[in-house]
């Protein structure tokens, strides 16, 4: 069933990556890191589908959830239009999210927009008193969206970026297995890249620790209902938005 919430922010984060706040009392109180909603807020039926957002921030206290989305369609274009006092209509929250970290310290590795849906945990985990090590890269230094707030709740993090503009060029996977050998590690979560993602995959069988990756989709209903997001599992193929999006990484076929 889809809530009417209101928008209470939206800025323009950087040059087509937009933050929307959304005071929403109900899927704040009951969202989870690693969970989705499903918002629309146009008339008529063109967007016809809803768009699927990842959580970046929840605040059961206030009952608002923030979302930092990139324009790359018709909906997100018409999403980076709206203003506080907006009506919306969304539905969540939805699909499996994040296992709870626990200590003694979680790695977080993340590329450009998949850090998205990694910050709420890191923030979980802060509030927890578990240990944060977050690893960030993006093509540029305009693509690693709220930095400050991954430092501001991290042990140490750790930033590589393509063209150099921020942190020194490379992988952050080469800097995650430097950690993992002085630093016991309890669980890795990883979202947005595969290449990333199988770097952390062989690190957590050799450390012998869980790893979870949060994958992204295109999504028609975001229930299970159209079987639009479909992906490949050991175990055949699963549905993104109701199996996932968060799944074991070593059941995930890449």
């Amino acid at each position: 069933m889809y809530l009417t919430a209101e928008v209470t922010l939206q800025e323009e984060v950087v040059e087509g990556i937009y933050r929307l706040c959304i005071f929403t009392p109900t899927i704040a109180s009951l969202a989870y890191p690693g969970q989705f909603a499903m918002i629309r807020g146009w008339e008529g039926y063109d967007p016809l589908l809803s768009r699927p957002l990842s959580f970046h921030r929840i605040d059961f206290q206030c009952g608002q959830v923030e979302f930092v989305y990139k324009v790359v369609g018709r909906g997100t274009a018409l999403m980076s239009k709206w203003r506080p006092g907006h009506r919306v209509a969304v539905l969540g929250p939805l699909g499996n999210g994040f296992p709870a970290p626990v200590a003694p310290a979680v790695a977080v590795i993340g590329r450009g927009m998949g850090t998205v849906p990694l910050l709420p945990l890191v923030e979980s985990a802060r509030r927890e008193g578990i240990g944060v090590f977050s690893f960030l890269s993006a093509s540029h230094a305009g693509g690693l969206v709220d930095l400050d707030r991954f430092m501001s709740c991290s042990d140490q993090v750790f930033v590589r970026t393509d063209d150099g503009s921020l942190g020194a060029p490379g992988v952050v996977s080469e800097d995650l297995e430097r950690v993992a050998k002085s630093t016991q590690l309890s669980a890795i979560y990883c979202c947005g890249s595969r290449r990333l993602a199988r770097a952390a995959r062989d690190l957590a069988i050799f450390l012998r620790i869980p790893a979870y990756v949060s994958l992204e989709a295109h999504m028609g209903c975001g229930v299970g209902a159209c079987k639009g997001c479909v992906c490949e599992t050991k175990d055949g193929y699963s549905k993104v938005c109701k199996d996932g999006p968060v799944f074991e990484l070593n059941e995930v076929v890449f």
